[in-house]
C-alpha cells in the first residue's frame, strides 16, 4: 500500500484526473437511470400501466334486463383475468369547466396480475378487497386533491361528495408538476358504479375498460352482448418529450461508459514502465495483475465516498429544482451505478493488460 500511496503522489495530477472522471461517471450513471426511469414511469402513466392487453369494450343493453345483475356477473366474469373498470361518468366539479374536461370516476376491480400502481403522493392506495365491495372509500387524482382542498394536508378523515353520497380518500395519485391521466379521475369500488349509474351519458351502451396479460375471448365477449372498440390512432406531442428523455439518459450512459474505459486505460498505460521493472525483477504476471486491481479498487472506493458525499450534496442544494421535473435520484440508482462503473473499469482493463504483458520488458527499460 505504501509503494501505491508513493506512486500516487508522484502523480497526483493523473491520479486526480481519474479520481475526478471515475466519481462523475457513478453520478453520470446515477442520474441516466432516474432519466430511463422517469421516462419508463412517464410512459406507464400515459397508458396506465404496461399490460399486454388493455382494451375498451361496450355493452349494449338487452330490453328488460336487470342492469346491475347482468353488470355484475360481466364484471366478475373479467376479473378472473382483469382488472376492470366500469362505466364513463364524469364528475362535474365547476360549472364553468365543460364536462370533457372534468375528472372521471373509475368504478373499478383490482386484479391481482396487474403489478404497475400509479405514483402515490398522499395515503395509501384501495386493496383488492375494497374494490370488490360497496364500501364509500376513494383514491382521487392529485388536480381532484387541490382542487377541493387546496392548501389543505392530506388526512385520513378528509371526505368528498360523489352525487350526494361521502366517500373516504384513501389517498392522493399522479404528479404534482406534470399532466398525468391518473391526476384528473377518481377511482372507487366499482358496486358503488350501479348507485348513480343513471348519470351515465348513454345508458344503453355501458364502457367497460379491461387490462391484463390474456387474450381476450372473442366468443366470449359476443355471448354477452360485448363489442370491442377499435382504438384511435393519433400523433401527438406526448411522445416527444419521452423520446428526449430516454435519448438524454442514454447519451449519459454511453458517454459515461467511454470515459471510464479511456481513464482505466490510460491510467495502465501510463505505468508501464513500474509494471516492467516488476517483471524484470521476478514477477509473475498473476501477481502484477493482483497488484492493478488492488489499485483500481482502492481508486474506485476513493471515487464511491466521494460520489457519494456529492449525491448528498446534490440532492440537498437541488432538490427544488429536482422536484419541478419529478426526477428522483435515489441511492439504489447509486448503488447500482458504482457496480456499474466498477465492471465497466475492470472489463476495460483487459485490451490494457494485454498489450503490457505482451511488452518486453528491456524494450520498455530503454525507452
Amino acid at each position: 500500500m505504501n509503494s501505491v500511496l508513493k506512486r500516487w503522489r508522484k502523480n497526483y495530477i493523473r491520479i486526480s484526473i481519474i479520481i475526478i472522471g471515475i466519481t462523475l461517471g457513478i453520478l453520470s450513471i446515477s442520474i441516466g437511470l432516474s432519466f430511463f426511469e422517469d421516462g419508463i414511469n412517464f410512459s406507464k402513466e400515459m397508458s396506465s400501466g404496461d399490460s399486454k392487453v388493455n382494451e375498451s369494450l361496450i355493452y349494449s343493453r338487452g330490453n328488460n334486463e336487470d342492469i346491475s345483475m347482468v353488470l355484475n356477473n360481466i364484471a366478475l366474469d373479467l376479473n378472473k383475468n382483469y382488472q376492470v373498470s366500469i362505466g364513463s361518468i364524469t364528475y362535474p366539479m365547476d360549472r364553468n369547466v365543460p364536462l370533457s374536461d372534468c375528472p372521471s370516476i373509475v368504478p373499478v376491480i383490482y386484479s391481482k396480475t396487474i403489478k404497475w400502481k400509479p405514483n402515490l403522493i398522499y395515503g395509501r392506495y384501495m386493496s383488492m378487497e375494497e374494490s370488490l365491495t360497496d364500501k364509500k372509500v376513494a383514491v382521487i387524482g392529485y388536480e381532484v386533491y387541490k382542487y377541493f382542498f387546496k392548501d389543505q394536508e392530506f388526512s385520513s378523515d378528509m371526505k368528498l361528495d360523489i352525487y350526494g353520497v361521502e366517500y373516504s380518500i384513501l389517498g392522493v395519485v399522479g404528479r404534482t408538476k406534470r399532466y398525468t391521466p391518473q391526476n384528473f379521475q377518481i377511482e372507487i369500488p366499482y358496486k358503488n358504479y350501479f348507485s348513480f349509474y343513471e348519470e351515465e351519458p348513454d345508458l344503453d351502451n355501458i364502457p367497460i375498460t379491461v387490462r391484463g396479460e390474456n387474450d381476450l375471448d372473442l366468443e366470449y365477449l359476443k355471448e354477452n352482448n360485448l363489442r370491442l372498440i377499435s382504438k384511435p390512432v393519433y400523433e401527438n406531442d406526448i411522445k416527444i418529450p419521452l423520446k428526449l428523455v430516454m435519448l438524454i439518459g442514454g447519451l449519459i450512459l454511453i458517454v459515461t461508459i467511454i470515459n471510464e474505459s479511456n481513464l482505466f486505460s490510460f491510467w495502465l498505460l501510463s505505468i508501464r514502465k513500474e509494471i516492467a521493472i516488476k517483471k524484470a525483477l521476478g514477477a509473475t504476471n498473476m501477481m502484477i495483475i493482483f497488484d492493478i486491481f488492488k489499485e483500481i479498487l482502492t481508486l474506485s472506493v476513493v471515487s464511491i465516498i466521494l460520489a457519494l458525499i456529492f449525491q448528498y450534496i446534490i440532492c440537498q442544494k437541488l432538490s427544488v429544482m429536482l422536484s419541478q421535473y419529478e426526477l428522483n435520484i435515489t441511492f439504489m440508482n447509486l448503488l447500482i451505478s458504482i457496480v456499474l462503473a466498477i465492471t465497466i473499469s475492470i472489463f476495460s482493463s483487459i485490451i490494457p493488460y494485454k498489450i503490457i504483458f505482451s511488452t518486453n520488458p528491456c524494450d520498455e527499460l530503454k525507452k
